[in-house]
C-alpha cells in the first residue's frame, strides 16, 4: 500500500469529488497497481495501491464495513500472526492489513494503535458518530499530512502536495519553522507536528487524533510496556534476544517477490542490515540488489569494507557515482518530491544516484541502515557514571580502553599532527564534557570542582578547554566579524531572528510524553534521541522520494520492537571494552566479515560538502543572487553579506576546514531554500520522468503464490 488522501467536511457539505481527483492527481506515483476511492455525502477519499506484501494482493481499498466505518491505510502490519488468532482466527493469512486494522478498531477502539507493529498511517471515518479516527506508527515511518479548520473541514494526505493542490489550503510559509531550517538548529529536539507549511500539520509519531465537529484531540499512545525484558539477566541474554529481534526486523520488511534493494556503505550498521538480508533472501535461492553511493572523493572512500561484505557472497551489487546527476537539477527534484528545501545530510546527487539505480531493478522494498548508530548507542553512560559516582580509579580504567581507538579518529584536520599526549587530553576532554554540562546545568559546582581535581590532568585539562575556547572565538571574531562569536544564527538577518524568536527553537525541552513514561533518566534520555525531529523528518523524506522511485523505504534499526528493548541494554555491554556499540557487534559475530564488524570509524561527509562547494562556485554564486535578485523575502530572512563572508572562509586556503565544517550546512540549507522558495506559487510541477513501476503478469503470480505459501 502507498498513498492516502480525503476531505471530510465536517460543517456537512457535499464532498466533491472534482477536489478528491485534483488531490489524487498530485499523488499518481504512488498508486502504479491502481487507485480506489470513496465519495459519500460529506466525505471523499482515496487509496493509491502500490503492491509490496504477499497478502497486498488481496487489498480493496477505501475498506467500507456493513456499519458503514470507512478505511484508508497505508500500511506494513508486522505482529500479523499474533493479531489474527485474536482477532480473525477463522479468515487466516489472506487477511489484509487494511482488514486487520479495521479489526483491530472495531474491538480496541481508540487503544488499537498500541496494539499494532510496523510502518503505518491510516483514516477510519465513522458516519454515525461523524468522527475521524486517524494515527500513525510509533516512529512516523509512514507520512501523514492533514488541514485541519475546527467545525468546517478536515482534510490529509500522504503528502503535502495533494493538500496544497486543495483550492482552499494556503501556501503560507511557518517563518519559525524556515528560521529553524536555515539555522540548522538541533535535529534531537522534539517533533512538534508542525511544518514549513503555516497551515499544514503532520501527525506526531506515536500518537492518534480524534475529530469532529467541536473537536481535535491529539493522544499518545505508545506503552513502552519495559518490564517484559526483566527476564534477561546475563550479556549473553542481551545479545541473543538483540540478534532475534533484530532478525525478524529485516526479515519482516522483505516479505515480498518483488525485488528487495539495500544500501550497502561499508558501515557497521548498512552491512548488518545488508548481511541479515541476504542470509534470509539466500534460503530461497535469491540475490540482494545492493547499492554503493562513490562521492568521487577518497576521504569519503568506504569501498573496502563493502568489498569485505561482497566477498561473501549473495549480492547483486552496483557502484553508482554521484557525478551521474547533476548537482542543482537534484535539487530542485527532491525539492519537489518532499514539498520542502532539501534536508539531507549528504547532497541530493548523492541519494538520487543510487535510487534511481534500484529504480531499475524493479524493487519494491529498499532497506536502509538509518540511524542506526542513534538506537544502539556507544555506551558512553557507562564510563560517564563513573564520574557522577565519584569513581575515579574505574573512569581512568575506561578512558583508557576507549582512547586506544579514539585517538586513531581524524576528528580534524588539525588532530593528525598533535601529539599523543594532546589526542588523550582530547579524547578525555569529549568525554568530561556532557559530564559537566550537565552539572553546570544542574549548578553542582562543586561536584564539577570535584572532578576535575580527582581526575588525571583535571587542571591541565581545564585550563585547555578555556584555552581552546578563546581560541577559537579570536579565529571566528577574524573570519566572520567581532559581532559574530556566537554565529549559529547568523546567516538570518536580525528583523527575522526577533520575529520568530528562534533562538528558544533551540531549546531541547522534553514533550511531555517522555516525562510521564515510567523510564530511568539513562532510558528516557536515549528514548529522547530516537523519538525527534531529525529521524522522523528524514523517515518522511526518504519515504517521498522512494516512492517516486517505485520503492518503499523500510528501517529495520527503527523497529518498535527493537527500540523497545535497546532501551535496557546494559551500558557496559554497548561500552565494549571502549570499541563502542557492543551489542550489535556481538549480534553480528559470524554474519558479518571482521573487517566491518570491529570498524570503530564513522565515515564523515563534511568533506564532501566542503569540495561541492568549492567547485560548484559559480553554481553556488548565481543561485543566491538569482534568490535574493528576484524575491523580495529574501533580503528580509537571509543575511546576504554573512552568505558571502562564508562562502569566502570555504575557498581562503588559509582557513582551517574546522571554521569551514562550522559554516558549511549554513550555506547549503540557505542554497536548497533559494532553489525551493521560488516554485512555491508554481501550480503545475513539472512532473519527473519515472519508469512504469505497475505489476506484471509473472510479478501478480508470484504475489499470489507468496500470499498462500510465503
Amino acid at each position: 500500500m502507498s498513498g492516502i488522501c480525503g476531505i471530510i467536511y465536517l460543517d456537512g457539505r457535499e464532498a466533491s469529488a472534482q477536489s478528491l481527483s485534483v488531490m489524487v492527481d498530485t499523488l499518481t506515483h504512488r498508486g502504479p497497481d491502481g487507485i480506489g476511492t470513496h465519495q459519500l455525502s460529506n466525505v471523499a477519499m482515496a487509496h493509491l495501491m502500490m503492491h509490496v506484501s504477499p497478502e497486498s494482493i488481496y487489498e480493496k481499498q477505501p475498506l467500507i464495513t456493513a456499519s458503514g466505518l470507512v478505511l484508508v491505510a497505508d500500511a506494513r502490519i508486522d505482529n500479523r500472526s499474533e493479531l489474527l488468532s485474536i482477532l480473525m482466527p477463522v479468515r487466516g493469512e489472506e487477511s489484509t492489513d487494511s482488514e486487520l486494522i479495521l479489526a483491530a478498531y472495531e474491538h480496541w477502539g481508540n487503544d488499537c494503535s498500541d496494539k499494532l507493529t510496523g510502518d503505518f498511517a491510516f483514516v477510519i471515518w465513522n458516519p454515525e458518530t461523524q468522527s475521524v479516527f486517524c494515527s500513525r506508527d510509533h516512529i512516523g515511518a509512514r507520512p501523514f499530512y492533514y488541514y485541519h479548520e475546527q467545525g468546517k473541514v478536515f482534510a490529509f494526505a500522504s503528502e503535502m502536495k495533494a493538500l496544497l493542490a486543495l483550492e482552499f489550503v494556503p501556501n503560507h510559509l511557518n517563518e519559525p519553522e524556515v528560521a529553524g531550517y536555515l539555522a540548522y538548529i538541533a535535529d534531537f529536539r522534539p517533533f512538534t507536528g508542525r511544518t514549513i507549511y503555516h497551515n499544514i500539520k503532520a501527525l506526531k509519531p506515536a500518537y492518534f487524533l480524534n475529530i469532529n465537529t467541536n473537536i481535535i484531540q491529539e493522544t499518545f499512545y505508545w506503552n513502552l510496556n519495559l518490564g517484559r525484558f526483566d527476564h534477561l539477566k546475563t550479556d549473553e541474554d542481551f545479545v541473543a534476544a538483540f540478534q532475534k529481534v533484530f532478525t525478524e526486523a529485516v526479515n519482516c520488511r522483505i516479505r515480498t517477490p518483488f525485488e528487495v534493494a539495500a544500501h550497502l556503505s561499508g558501515g557497521l550498521d548498512s552491512t548488518s542490515v545488508s548481511c541479515v538480508a541476504r542470509n534470509t533472501l539466500s534460503q530461497a535461492n535469491r540475490l540482494l540488489h545492493t547499492f554503493h553511493m562513490d562521492v568521487g572523493l577518497a576521504e569519503c572512500n568506504e569501498q573496502d569494507y563493502a568489498e569485505a561484505a561482497l566477498a561473501q557472497g549473495g549480492f547483486k551489487h552496483q557502484y553508482n557515482k554521484m557525478s551521474d546527476c547533476d548537482f542543482l537539477d537534484a535539487i530542485t527534484q527532491v525539492g519537489h518530491m518532499t514539498d520542502r528545501p532539501n534536508s539531507f545530510v549528504v547532497t541530493p546527487p548523492a541519494q538520487l544516484s543510487w535510487m534511481r539505480a534500484a529504480e531499475h531493478v524493479n524493487s519494491r522494498v529498499f532497506l536502509t541502515g538509518h540511524e542506526g548508530d542513534t538506537v544502539v548507542d556507544y555506551g558512553f553512560v557507562h564510563i560517564e557514571n563513573t564520574l557522577l559516582k565519584g569513581d575515579y580509579p574505574h573512569f581512568e580504567e575506561l578512558l583508557a580502553q576507549f582512547s586506544q581507538y579514539a585517538i586513531h579518529y581524524n576528528y580534524f584536520d588539525s588532530t593528525s599532527a598533535w601529539s599523543l599526549q594532546e589526542k588523550h587530553d582530547f579524547v578525555r576532554y569529549n568525554i568530561l564534557q556532557p559530564v559537566l554540562g550537565e552539572l553546570k546545568q544542574k549548578k553542582q559546582y562543586f561536584k564539577i570542582v570535584k572532578i576535575l581535581f580527582n581526575t588525571a590532568r583535571g587542571g591541565k585539562l581545564l585550563w585547555n578547554i578555556v584555552k581552546k575556547k578563546i581560541e577559537d572565538k579570536k579565529i571566528i571574531a577574524a573570519a566572520l566579524g567581532r559581532n559574530q562569536v556566537n554565529s549559529r544564527f547568523s546567516t538570518l538577518t536580525d528583523a527575522f531572528k526577533a520575529k520568530t524568536n528562534v533562538e528558544q527553537l533551540t531549546k531541547n525541552e522534553l514533550a511531555t510524553h517522555h516525562q510521564t513514561m515510567a523510564m530511568t533518566d539513562a532510558q528516557r534520555t536515549h528514548f529522547q534521541k530516537i523519538h525527534c525531529f531529525g529521524i522522523t523528518q528524514f523517515c518522511e523524506i526518504l519515504e517521498h522520494c522512494g516512492v517516486y522511485h517505485g520503492f518503499k523505504m523500510a528501517h529495520p534499526f527503527l523497529d518498535r520492537r527493537l527500540l523497545e528493548l535497546v532501551l535496557v541494554l546494559p551500558a557496559h555491554l554497548n561500552f565494549n571494552n571502549g570499541m563502542l556499540r557492543g551489542t550489535l557487534r556481538e549480534a553480528m559475530r559470524g554474519i558479518l566479515p571482521e573487517k566491518v564488524r570491529t570498524r570503530t570509524i564513522k565515515m564523515i561527509f563534511n568533506p564532501l560538502l566542503l569540495h561541492t562547494i568549492q567547485h560548484n562556485k559559480r553554481s553556488f554564486e548565481n543561485t543566491f543572487n538569482q534568490f535574493f535578485d528576484n524575491n523580495s523575502v529574501a533580503s528580509q530572512w537571509l543575511n546576504r553579506a554573512e552568505l558571502k563572508k562564508r562562502m569566502a572562509i570555504c575557498e581562503d586556503e588559509k582557513q582551517s576546514n574546522e571554521l569551514k565544517n562550522a559554516v558549511i550546512h549554513q550555506i547549503f540549507r540557505s542554497l536548497y531554500f533559494s532553489i525551493f522558495y521560488p516554485t512555491l506559487n508554481n501550480n503545475q510541477h513539472e512532473s519527473i520522468k519515472k519508469i512504469p513501476k505497475t505489476s506484471s503478469e509473472k510479478n501478480r503470480k508470484n504475489l499470489e503464490t507468496y500470499a498462500w505459501h510465503g
